[in-house]
C-alpha cells in the first residue's frame, strides 16, 4: 500500500518479532527490498527485530531500534522431536512404509541416522548462506560474533554492525522525514494489516 501510494515519500518499517520460517522471512526481505527501490524505508526494531525479522529489515536505507529493543540472532536453526522410547513404554510401535531411505527424515518415531543428521545440517547451512550473505550485502563488515546466532542488546547492535542507531520511534520519524527531504511536521499515516472478517 505504501509502495504504490504517491504521496508517501518515506516508509518507517516498525518490528516487533522473533522471525519466523524462512520462506516467510525471505519473501519479506524481497518486499522490502521492492520498496526501498521506491521510497526512502527506514527499520525499526521496537522490541524483537531477531531472526528472520532481521534479514527482512536488511534492505531499509537506515536500521534503528529502541533502547529497550533485541536486535541479531543472526542464523537458522530446525528442530526434530523424537518419542520413540515414549512410545516403546507405553507399546506402540510405528511402520513407516517408504519409497526411499529418507522420505521420512526427521520422524517422531524414531531417532535420526548420522547421514540425516548430515543431511539436514547442509540444508540448515545453505539457509545460514543466503542469510550470511545477505547481512554482508546490506552491513557490510559487521563483527564476526554476529554470526554466532546470539542476540544483541541495542548499543551492542550498534557496535557489532547491526544497526544504525538507538533511538526513540519518534527520533526515527524524524530521521525519515530527514532521509526523504520533508518537513519537520510532515504528517505521518499509520498502515495496519487489514482485520480480517467473515
Amino acid at each position: 500500500q505504501a509502495r504504490d501510494d504517491p504521496m508517501a515519500q518515506a516508509v518507517v518499517l516498525v518490528f516487533d518479532s522473533p522471525g519466523g520460517t524462512v520462506t516467510a522471512s525471505y519473501d519479506l526481505f524481497k518486499a522490502v527490498e521492492e520498496l526501498s527501490k521506491k521510497k526512502v524505508v527506514v527499520a525499526y526494531a521496537r522490541n524483537l527485530m531477531t531472526s528472520g525479522a532481521y534479514l527482512a529489515a536488511l534492505p531499509a536505507r537506515k536500521i534503528f531500534a529502541s533502547p529497550a529493543s533485541l536486535v541479531g540472532s543472526v542464523g537458522v536453526y530446525t528442530t526434530v522431536l523424537s518419542a520413540r522410547e515414549l512410545l516403546g513404554k507405553v507399546g506402540v510401535t510405528v511402520y513407516a512404509i517408504k519409497s526411499g531411505p529418507m522420505k521420512d527424515i526427521g520422524s517422531f518415531y524414531r531417532e535420526m541416522s548420522e547421514e540425516e543428521v548430515r543431511v539436514m545440517q547442509g540444508i540448515v547451512d545453505e539457509y545460514f548462506q543466503l542469510f550470511r550473505d545477505s547481512v554482508i550485502a546490506y552491513r557490510g563488515n559487521v563483527s564476526p560474533e554476529v554470526f554466532t546466532g546470539r542476540p544483541f542488546a541495542p548499543r551492542e547492535a550498534l557496535s557489532a554492525g547491526l544497526i544504525d542507531g538507538v533511538l526513540t520511534y519518534e527520533e526515527a520519524l524524524a530521521k525519515a522525514r530527514e532521509l526523504a527531504g520533508l518537513p519537520p511536521d510532515a504528517p505521518v499515516v499509520e498502515l495496519k494489516p487489514r482485520k480480517p472478517t467473515l
